[in-house]
């Protein structure tokens, strides 16, 4: 819009200019409205090219970015996808240790009972045994007591 204003502008200018000084339009065109012209075509293209040099730069920028994002995502997803791993791994390995213990302690648990009631059984048939020797010790000594006597 604005080099359509200035093309304006200049054309506004050069017919005041050619009424004026009784230029012809030929000569005025010849020497300087086609330079011009040529000067404000260049200008547009120009900022038509940078214009669009830095969208597609923009573009490149954005570009770059997303993919150093997503590697960068990729990179953290793969991290928490070994860490998930080794943890489930630790689990099984707890898990396979735990029923291992259990069964160590059932079974240690189990012997130590079968030993208490071995050991409980011994001392009682011990005690039973210690009770008739003091029992037959003292019927003998009552035995004897009463051959003492008589």
């Amino acid at each position: 819009m604005k080099m359509n204003n200035m093309k304006q502008t200049l054309d506004t200018n050069l017919t005041s200019f050619q009424t004026s000084y009784n230029v012809s339009v030929n000569d005025l065109q010849t020497k300087e409205i086609n330079p011009l012209r040529q000067s404000v075509q260049l200008n547009t293209d120009e900022i038509y090219s940078l214009a669009t040099n830095s969208n597609e730069q923009a573009r490149s920028q954005d570009f770059v970015a997303l993919y150093n994002i997503t590697t960068s995502t990729r990179k953290k997803v793969t991290e928490m996808e070994t860490i998930t791993n080794n943890i489930i791994l630790q689990l099984k390995h707890n898990h396979t240790t735990e029923k291992a213990m259990n069964h160590i302690f059932d079974n240690q648990l189990t012997s130590f009972r079968t030993d208490y009631s071995s050991t409980i059984n011994d001392l009682k048939t011990k005690e039973l045994s210690m009770q008739k020797q003091i029992t037959e010790n003292n019927e003998r000594g009552m035995l004897k007591d009463d051959n003492d006597e008589g």
